[in-house]
């Protein structure tokens, strides 16, 4: 299977830490989040491609010397949102072809990634004690996922979207669209039209890893030691 991790964003929120690096290369621990989420893949994962474009060259320069024997490409995004950086892989995943999207600062489980791979249609699900700087979800009564809100100034719930989703490619047939909240064209615009079209369902995971700011650092670092 296909993976694409969205690596392209300036990481604006991290600063100072992503001044001079982009945040997939930031360290947590004794690893980049990128080898975190190589770690993360199973066997089925065997095509990468990696969107980049903020101090892009160096996550190139990275993980050419890190991962020599993996089959990796490198495809670039977008200043537009993580929408458009989404779409720029378009050309290289077949319409009918499942696929998997994974954020280039989340920290996924091997467990997490292997569950999600149970399904051809499917999104992390975790529980947030910061909604409003996610993506809620709004099921459906079947259980489905109905809608999401990025970054809700009221949230409604605290199930947030996780870092992983598996979609076809049939999601890179829609048009981006604006957040209501702030205008940004965030994937969910493209995810919103999809699960309109398609079943999409939950996979359940624990507490969200929050990590958009400086100050989520200590929380990110415990979580990995929990791990070990």
């Amino acid at each position: 299977m296909k993976a694409v991790i969205l690596a392209a964003g300036n990481g604006k929120r991290m600063r100072p830490f992503t001044l001079s690096k982009p945040k997939a290369l930031l360290v947590i621990g004794d690893k980049t989040i990128l080898e975190y989420i190589f770690d993360a893949f199973t066997p089925e994962i065997d095509d990468v491609y990696i969107v980049i474009r903020y101090l892009g060259n160096q996550i190139r320069n990275f993980v050419e010397k890190k991962f020599p024997d993996k089959k990796i490409h490198f495809v670039e995004g977008s200043d537009k949102g993580s929408a458009y950086s989404l779409l720029a892989v378009k050309p290289f995943i077949d319409l009918e072809e499942s696929f998997m999207i994974i954020n280039g600062d989340d920290l996924p489980t091997k467990q997490e990634v292997q569950n999600c791979l149970k399904y051809k249609n499917c999104i992390l699900v975790c529980q947030s004690d910061q909604p409003e700087s996610c993506g809620i979800i709004e099921f459906n009564k079947n259980g489905t996922i109905k809608h999401i809100l990025e970054k809700p100034f009221q949230p409604l719930s605290k199930m947030a979207v996780g870092g992983i989703i598996v979609v076809s490619g049939k999601i890179l047939d829609y048009h981006p669209k604006p957040s209501l909240v702030n205008g940004e064209f965030f994937v969910t615009s493209l995810l919103n039209q999809y699960i309109k079209d398609i079943d999409v369902y939950p996979v359940y995971t624990g507490a969200c890893r929050q990590f958009s700011s400086p100050e989520d650092i200590k929380g990110i670092e415990d979580i990995i030691k929990q791990r070990l």
